[in-house]
């Protein structure tokens, strides 16, 4: 089976406060759940940024392949990783972002790209239906997560990409729901502290510490 993303190499650094994590090296193949497991300061949520598009690396390439086609998100032009993010990725790693006085309702259902009914379900198994028709703004942080993972999970994504998503959400429910994108195709990399619920889904375990996979 081929691989959806190929990260060779892959290292971040930021200005001031040296590497958040480097030489990482990883597959993610059609239906894979990879866990990266690490504490704080691990430089997890910068490599899920990184796999998103949201950070450029300062090193290595992440090659994505959909369709036959394949993208290196790490040199991709800016309008190229826009389009990438918005049609094959999708990514919980904070609130959602949308204007505030957006329905929560269709804002859900524009950043999966799905239709409403399908953005109503989702929200409805994550506990936070009777959002759907409070503007944005008016959530509280908590809720603005809480429907932005509703948001990567209603998704059609071929990859989605979670950070801490058990912050949010129950454990068992999430388990189930990862277990139906799996069968469904997606390829899914969570970012989770060590002892995540994650670890009896995941196919594969990257271990981060200090920004080294051990």
């Amino acid at each position: 089976m081929s691989a959806v993303l190929a990260v060779s190499a892959l290292g971040k650094s930021f200005a001031g406060s040296g590497p958040a994590f480097g030489e990482l090296d990883m597959t993610v193949r059609t239906g894979d759940l990879v866990l990266v497991a690490g504490g704080r300061e691990s430089g997890k949520t910068s490599l899920v940024r990184c796999l998103s598009g949201t950070y450029l690396p300062s090193a290595g390439n992440i090659i994505l392949t959909v369709g036959g086609h394949h993208s290196d998100l790490a040199t991709a032009p800016p309008r190229t990783l826009a389009w990438i993010r918005r049609h094959h990725l999708a990514t919980f790693d904070g609130p959602l972002v949308a204007p505030p006085s957006q329905g929560v309702g269709t804002a859900v259902a524009r950043a999966a790209q799905v239709r409403r009914e399908d953005a109503l379900l989702a929200m409805d198994r994550l506990g936070v239906g009777q959002l759907a028709d409070v503007a944005l703004g008016r959530l509280r942080p908590a809720q603005r997560h809480s429907v932005a993972l509703a948001a990567a999970l209603a998704s059609r994504a071929a990859v989605i990409l979670l950070d801490e998503p058990e912050s949010v959400a129950d454990p068992e429910l999430l388990g189930s729901w990862l277990d139906e994108r799996r069968a469904d195709g997606t390829s899914i990399v969570i970012a989770a502290r060590p002892g995540s619920f994650s670890h009896e889904y995941a196919t594969t375990v990257i271990q981060l510490s200090e920004g080294q996979q051990t």
